[in-house]
């Protein structure tokens, strides 16, 4: 993680106690449109998702968000090629 262009720290194995600087949550419908093959409008990426679906929520540090937004765009449909679990 960097902190004003330092770099602050590295967690090797996150826990689930650890916090986290942000995160995202939303409802499980909604991430059932995202992952799905053929999302429906504002559902096919995740800043549409941010900025147009009020359930879907960024807590946490929104600028340090918005400085990994590539890597995060990129995660988001590395999860969307894998498709939802069926739960």
């Amino acid at each position: 993680m960097r902190s004003n262009s330092k770099k602050v720290d590295i967690t090797q194995a996150p826990k689930f106690d650890v916090r986290a600087i942000f995160g995202f949550h939303a409802p499980v419908d909604v991430w059932r449109k995202f992952l799905s093959p053929d999302p429906p409008p504002l559902f096919h990426d995740f800043f549409a998702m941010l900025m147009r679906v009020p359930e879907f929520v960024l807590e946490g540090d929104a600028l340090a968000a918005m400085q990994n937004a590539r890597a995060l765009h990129r995660m988001m449909n590395i999860m969307r090629e894998t498709g939802a679990p069926d739960v």
